[in-house]
């Protein structure tokens, strides 16, 4: 590497021009939040999960069924029972970044702040990408082929605007599957690759809450991304705009096409602090080599039905 003029300063990590806020993503759809760490029946309740994973059982899957009132009552129908809805497993995930280079000119604690500031800028990327393929030992994630419902068929919709109708028809109205896709009560989450959002703009298929946050019943300042019905948009840098598939390995689109896919609630989960390096392992000194590594431990998840759409996006080469 070169130094530059002898006697020249080098700024540090928190001294240079600052790039301002992390780009629109998950992080603005589902917040991370911290699981608490201390809890009367298990006071190691986050650190197991973070290492072997939780349970928890969604809110809002399952229908509610209209029925006539009669008189008398015992001239009625008689009134279905649904099955019981599964709790959802979450099995965790690291993201880490790191830096490794020669010791000249270097100090650990300047290499230390630099990669910190790395794995801030970088690591909504990592959660995506892990979330949309689970090729990460994760689970559940989004192209997950076992539970999916892909509401357009073996077909490509021609336009945007028919993929999204379909995607909240089905989940707002219901479909017959398999898998069956009960009517979801909340804004469901549409996940979709960073050149979807032109397309969808074009088609009018963005707002925002200052324009239709009362109808949303939410603050005009929300910083979330919505179609018109409220549904929210996660423009994903680390979503592969596959299909169905396995664990890390969804169904190719095809040239100028997408996946578009739609969940329920998304929330995330990660430690609240990040793991540092070992001051006594950064030193390679065999090599001369500094290896700096920072991560920390996520949990992601979606609620209730995983359904998809393929799109054509002609002028984007996927």
């Amino acid at each position: 590497m070169a130094f530059g003029t002898v006697g020249s300063t080098r700024l540090h990590p928190e001294e240079v021009p600052q790039p301002g806020n992390l780009r629109y993503g998950i992080f603005n759809v589902a917040p991370p939040q911290s699981l608490p760490t201390s809890v009367s029946d298990d006071p190691n309740r986050g650190d197991h999960a973070f290492a072997a994973g939780m349970y928890y059982d969604p809110v809002g899957c399952g229908a509610a069924h209209p029925y006539a009132i009669v008189c008398p009552p015992s001239g009625g129908a008689a009134k279905s029972f649904d099955a019981n809805s599964a709790e959802r497993q979450v099995l965790p995930f690291s993201v880490y970044a790191s830096i490794q280079c020669s010791k000249g000119g270097y100090k650990v604690d300047y290499l230390t702040s630099k990669t910190q500031k790395r794995l801030f800028a970088s690591e909504q990327q990592a959660v995506e990408a892990a979330l949309w393929s689970g090729g990460f030992g994760n689970a559940p994630f989004i192209i997950d082929n076992s539970t999916s419902l892909n509401v357009g068929g073996a077909g490509t919709y021609a336009n945007i605007t028919d993929a999204v109708a379909a995607l909240e028809q089905a989940a707002y109205g219901g479909a017959a599957g398999p898998p069956v896709i009960s009517p979801y009560g909340y804004f469901g989450v549409l996940h979709a690759i960073p050149a979807v959002h032109a397309y969808a703009a074009q088609a009018g298929l963005i707002d925002t809450a200052n324009v239709f946050g009362a109808v949303w019943g939410v603050g005009a300042n929300e910083a979330m991304l919505r179609t018109p019905l409220g549904s929210k948009w996660v423009f994903g840098g680390g979503y592969a705009g596959t299909g169905p598939g396995v664990a890390g390995a969804g169904a190719a689109p095809g040239a100028g096409n997408t996946f578009i896919w739609m969940t329920g609630n998304v929330a995330l989960w990660r430690k609240p602090e990040w793991t540092p390096p070992d001051a006594l392992e950064v030193m390679d000194r065999s090599l001369n080599q500094i290896k700096i590594l920072w991560e920390r431990e996520y949990l992601a998840t979606y609620d209730c039905f995983n359904i998809t759409a393929k799109v054509a996006i002609p002028k984007v080469a996927v």
